[in-house]
């Protein structure tokens, strides 16, 4: 019925523009015709007269097309508005509202308000009626059960390690504790029913007795290999100590490789997965021993179960320090306070946790993602909410964990958040987080460069995406950040990116 009237009133417009545009070569008619034949005088006016009659008939044929496109435009919006309003708004619509929105016109201005609507509205509905049991995936739920268990940390660093094993394609993995210059065997994982605590216990005791000596990470090489029933630790294999503040926490191991075949070790990828996984797991340990605040501790593992969910996707790993990094730096340059900037840090850390349970045929795609498969991949903000809503004295970090996708037009997910409504310490880690991803190599996709990446920020301000000033902000913290990393010394460099040397270096203890 809308499209109906729609076009009624073009047409009506239609007529009523062109019989205006009519009227001055009527008159000019008139001039001719009649007046001439009575012998009246308008020579002296004709040239002139008729120059302005031409140019008005002009200028009204010009605002007639003009009017009428402007009206067809309308006609176009208010007919995928009322088609959409019916039903959840689908890619054709959506391509017509974007291609409407171009220009800085008032029917833009609508195009962009109305695509806005609908998409919150999408949005709504996808979620409303969804309790969060249906929006989480049976990995999400299990941490959520987690952490509401009464040996909520054992069970959190039991995933942690599961994760990690399976990340970096390990048959078994093992964390021991250091007590009392003991080695006592905390957790463990096996793809084979037959590793059992003793056998695992067995095989690594003799590597762990020749790291107790020197504290240094292990890398045994293929010529070491041992044949013994017992021997799971045997090659290709990797042992890294958990060390906070010097002080020596337990052991890190992990051995057999279920991915690659005719390899003697993990990749030095790999490896340095290990190392940046062991120190947050001393970092957790640390605060266990503490035991001052349980919900410390349990944040600080979900930190490392976020490391580790992150390292099953190579394109992404290191991504959530990264992106700290960069939003700290940017809550710095701008002046905020020292808490806003402890919720832009803690934040980053965990803003991708809902990440965990995604399938690898998902997230490695390198074609076109279906509606469904898109959805799980829009669901992760409200799965890491969830996630972190367990940890009652972290609540501040949950608008920015659930918004990091949101953009200041509207069109961000999951809720559709104009500026106005996104926080600045969200605004900061949410393009922050965008930086860091145009830098990343995707399935679908190369990395940009800095001009690529240039231009697509600058095409992101234009459609009014993101906000011009933060992003100068995130460019001067960068800018900073890359200065800053020139002038480090080796050894800071080898503490800050977990250098895999260490591995290399302890090869000597059984040459």
């Amino acid at each position: 019925m809308s499209a109906v009237k729609s076009k009624s009133l073009i047409r009506t417009f239609s007529i009523i523009f062109v019989l205006v545009a009519l009227v001055p070569f009527i008159v000019l008619y008139y001039l001719y015709v009649y007046l001439d034949e009575s012998k009246k005088s308008v020579s002296i006016f004709n040239i002139n007269l008729t120059i302005i009659l031409i140019i008005i008939g002009i200028i009204i044929l010009g605002g007639f097309l003009v009017v009428r496109m402007t009206l067809k435009k309308a006609s176009l919006l208010t007919k995928t508005v009322g088609k959409s309003a019916l039903r959840s708004i689908n890619e054709a619509d959506e391509k017509v509202m974007l291609e409407l929105a171009k220009g800085d016109d008032e029917i833009a201005d609508l195009a962009k308000s109305f695509l806005s609507i609908m998409k919150r509205s999408a949005m709504k509905k996808d979620h409303s009626d969804k309790p969060a049991t249906e929006i989480m995936n049976a990995g999400a739920s299990k941490i959520s059960a987690i952490l509401s268990s009464p040996n909520s940390f054992g069970n959190l660093m039991q995933e942690v390690l599961e994760n990690l094993r399976d990340a970096v394609g390990a048959r078994h993995a093992a964390l021991f504790s250091a007590d009392d210059n003991r080695y006592i065997l905390k957790h463990l994982t096996s793809i084979e029913k037959t590793a059992t605590p003793e056998k695992i216990a067995s095989s690594a005791q003799e590597y762990l007795e020749k790291i107790d000596k020197q504290k240094v990470s292990l890398m045994p090489t293929g010529s070491e290999k041992d044949d013994r029933p017992a021997a799971i630790f045997s090659p290709p294999a990797a042992f890294s100590p958990l060390i906070y503040n010097n002080k020596f926490l337990g052991m890190l191991c992990l051995s057999g490789n279920m991915y690659w075949k005719n390899l003697d070790n993990f990749s030095s990828e790999h490896l340095s997965v290990i190392l940046a996984l062991s120190q947050q797991m001393a970092v957790s340990f640390e605060s266990a021993n503490k035991d001052d605040r349980p919900e410390n501790t349990l944040f600080e593992t979900l930190v490392a179960l976020a490391q580790a969910v992150e390292a099953r996707d190579p394109y992404s790993r290191g991504h959530a320090k990264r992106v700290s990094k960069y939003a700290q730096k940017m809550g710095e340059l701008m002046g905020l306070s020292q808490t806003d900037i402890k919720v832009i840090h803690q934040a980053s850390l965990l803003h991708d946790i809902g990440k965990i349970g995604i399938k690898y045929n998902v997230l490695f795609k390198s074609g076109r993602l279906t509606h469904d498969e898109l959805q799980v991949i829009r669901n992760h903000p409200l799965i890491s909410e969830v996630i972190v809503a367990n940890l009652k004295s972290y609540a501040n970090l949950l608008d920015p964990i659930r918004h990091h996708h949101e953009q200041i037009d509207g069109t961000g997910y999951p809720d559709g958040l104009m500026k106005d409504d996104i926080s600045a310490v969200t605004q900061i880690v949410s393009v922050a987080n965008l930086y860091d991803v145009l830098q990343m190599q995707r399935p679908y996709r190369t990395r940009m460069d800095n001009i690529k990446m240039d231009k697509e920020m600058s095409y992101l301000i234009k459609l009014g995406k993101i906000d011009k000033e933060i992003v100068h902000f995130l460019y001067r913290a960068a800018r900073y950040i890359h200065q800053e990393n020139r002038q480090e010394t080796p050894q800071q460099k080898n503490q800050q990116h977990l250098s895999t040397n260490a591995f290399e270096s302890s090869k000597s203890f059984f040459e």
